[in-house]
């Protein structure tokens, strides 16, 4: 099912996508959290960092910045399920990109991408 949540700056959009997110985790799938922007997706990583406690919950970040040596890693991580919350950008989209169990996938500022990547 596709979900939309609209709000003004500051209403609590993110909060919402955040509890989606600890809900999917907790039911044991991945969550993708794409963002338009490497400055919004650290923003959103940092804030996942705050709210879920990194010995319970695995969150990473990847960017187009990211390193090749971090990027193969966390690629790995992926696939094997040893990452519950991927925060990133178009990264996220690549074809080497693969879950084990994606059970989310949330778009900020969806209308900042293109319908294929929506």
């Amino acid at each position: 099912m596709m979900r939309l949540v609209q709000g003004d700056v500051g209403c609590g959009k993110t909060a919402v996508a955040m509890i989606a997110a600890l809900t999917v985790i907790e039911s044991g799938a991945q969550v993708a959290f794409m963002c338009p922007t490497e400055a919004l997706a650290l923003q959103h990583f940092l804030s996942a960092q705050e709210l879920f406690p990194l010995e319970k919950y695995r969150t990473k970040l990847l960017l187009g910045s990211t390193s090749a040596k971090e990027k193969k890693i966390i690629l790995k991580d992926l696939i094997e399920g040893n990452i519950d919350l991927i925060i990133g950008t178009h990264a996220l989209i690549q074809d080497t990109v693969q879950f084990k169990n994606l059970g989310l996938a949330i778009i900020d500022e969806q209308h900042k991408f293109g319908v294929d990547q929506r």
